[in-house]
């Protein structure tokens, strides 16, 4: 299957989430591409599409919102849709993660699933504005994300996927 995986992301921690679960997917055969929202042609054509986005201040950015309206009007309602989210961090991480965007996303577009990963925070790359809100909420700083489950997700995709094309079967990736 060809499938998109597209992320919008601010200092590079989400994007890096994206190229794991394309990798992910790559392992079980599938065909790949990887790119910002802002840097997306043409969306039809794909099997399959994986939508991720930073969360600041519980919101997405603003490419990744877009880039979900265009899915809703672009893309046909039978082409699945996975959507992430990177951004809680520390205390902030055991939060429920709730993202509006991403919920009115996931209901428009009828997407198969949102899943919510912990994110990075180095306060060093925040603005003033930033610094305050997550001291606010004193947020840990450091590298939260757990790339297990973001590699055992991305696999639970690439399953459903093979599910979806095979009528049943459910495959083990390429390497072992």
């Amino acid at each position: 299957m060809h499938i998109l995986v597209s992320a919008a992301s601010r200092h590079g921690a989400t994007a890096a989430i994206a190229d794991t679960v394309a990798e992910t997917l790559r392992r079980f055969g599938h065909r790949v591409d990887v790119r910002q929202p802002e840097w997306v042609g043409s969306i039809t054509g794909y099997d399959a599409i994986v939508l991720g986005s930073a969360v600041y201040a519980g919101r997405w950015r603003a490419a990744a919102r877009l880039m979900a309206r265009r899915i809703q009007k672009e893309v046909a309602p039978d082409v699945p849709v996975w959507l992430f989210s990177s951004g809680p961090v520390g205390n902030a991480g055991e939060a429920d993660g709730a993202c509006t965007d991403a919920e009115v996303a996931c209901k428009r577009i009828h997407a198969r699933g949102h899943r919510v990963f912990p994110g990075v925070l180095w306060r060093s790359q925040l603005s003033m504005v930033e610094r305050a809100v997550v001291s606010v909420a004193r947020a840990e700083e450091g590298d939260h994300r757990d790339w297990p489950a973001i590699e055992l997700w991305a696999t639970d995709i690439a399953n459903e996927l093979a599910v979806r094309a095979a009528g049943g079967a459910t495959p083990v990736a390429a390497d072992g």
